[in-house]
């Protein structure tokens, strides 16, 4: 027998081979994987982008006039969800957009952070030394403006207007509120349409963390 002479070479048998190839599928390319990589980041780029648009926004506190609830650079987190799903109520912090040049800004930089004292109907008055009066009814407003602070210096008597609310800051004496812009083309009120979000949460710094307190109670009855 001639012993150069090559042996055959034993071919599998072909479901044989056809059961390696299920066994044994072939790695995804590189650009395949790359591909999905890419999709999901777009995916959770889109979901951030889309509810930070219409769920919820993170705000910087840039002044004294909401002291002392919220201080000089706390961050807070407010629904954009809560003022079209059950309204703006009284004792809500709100974020809006400047109504009528309160503030003298640049384009993209007009939010203002103040509480809500009067919705659409309220009567809302102080004669200077004492109280804010609702509908007759003198306001404690105690557990949030600062302490000793009279309510409100100015004297003023308004009825807000339908589709608006009044507002005022927390620091009375340090904050240019609805009081200060009744000459204004909405008399110091603030259209719902300009309200951006409640504020619901302080989340920075650490020590402050936690919910940010509603009052209902004293403005319960009105």
């Amino acid at each position: 027998m001639d012993r150069d002479h090559a042996k055959p070479e034993r071919l599998p048998a072909e479901g044989q081979e056809q059961s390696n190839q299920r066994t044994n599928p072939g790695k995804p390319s590189l650009r395949r994987r790359l591909l999905t990589d890419a999709a999901w980041l777009l995916a959770c780029v889109l979901a951030v982008v889309l509810l930070r648009m219409f769920v919820f926004g993170a705000y910087v506190i840039p002044s004294e006039s909401m002291e002392p609830t919220l201080n000089v650079g706390d961050r807070v987190v407010a629904s954009k969800l809560q003022p079209r799903l059950r309204g703006v109520q009284r004792g809500d912090i709100v974020i809006f957009h400047d109504p009528d040049r309160w503030l003298n800004t640049g384009p993209g930089d007009d939010y203002l952070i103040k509480r809500v004292i009067g919705v659409a109907g309220d009567h809302v008055s102080a004669d200077g030394s004492g109280s804010v009066v609702v509908n007759g009814k003198p306001l404690n407003e105690s557990s949030y403006i600062m302490p000793g602070a009279v309510p409100s210096q100015i004297p003023f008597s308004v009825k807000v207007r339908p589709g608006c609310i009044f507002v005022m800051g927390d620091n009375r004496s340090n904050s240019a509120d609805s009081r200060f812009h009744m000459s204004d083309a909405n008399g110091g009120q603030v259209p719902l349409g300009r309200v951006e979000a409640i504020a619901n949460w302080t989340y920075w710094p650490l020590d402050r963390l936690g919910a940010i307190h509603r009052p209902g109670e004293i403005f319960a009855g009105l």
